[in-house]
């Protein structure tokens, strides 16, 4: 038994070393995982937060891009109106110039045509007077009388 305690002796600062030494490898194995842990913690929080931000991002973009969408209808609407509104003035304008140009023309030929009924009138009056002198002048004097067609034929 003295040999065997001995031995046990001798081999406890050697089992105590091993102790020491797989004590020393499992702290430092843990500090190591736990740094890792801690590294991969970190960086999946990094990236849960890059990713709300890309979110976010998109998100901004996509309102951005349907205001700029609503003020671009609005916009093409407000030019339709302003354009329908300009060719409804123009149409009205060029109606009423129609209008103006039919009535002046109307009022001139109403006016062409009592200038005509004038002139014809006192064509006739004339011509009439005319007959009264030749017919007054062959009492007068005597002569014959020619008749208006006897006129012209002699003129020739």
């Amino acid at each position: 038994e003295s040999v065997l305690e001995e031995r046990r002796a001798k081999a406890r600062p050697s089992i105590e070393r091993v102790a020491e030494v797989r004590e020393r490898k499992y702290s430092i194995e843990s500090e190591r995982n736990q740094t890792l842990q801690s590294s991969l913690a970190a960086k999946s929080k990094r990236a849960d937060l890059r990713a709300k931000q890309s979110l976010q991002r998109r998100q901004n973009r996509a309102r951005h891009q349907d205001r700029i969408a609503r003020v671009k209808s609005r916009r093409s609407l407000q030019e339709y109106e302003r354009r329908t509104a300009l060719l409804s003035s123009l149409d009205h304008k060029v109606e009423r110039a129609s209008r103006k140009k039919t009535e002046v023309l109307n009022d001139r030929r109403i006016k062409a045509r009592e200038e005509i009924r004038r002139a014809q009138s006192v064509a006739r009056k004339v011509k009439a007077a005319r007959a009264i002198q030749r017919a007054v002048k062959c009492k007068m004097f005597g002569q014959k009388q020619r008749m208006p067609s006897e006129r012209f034929s002699s003129a020739r």
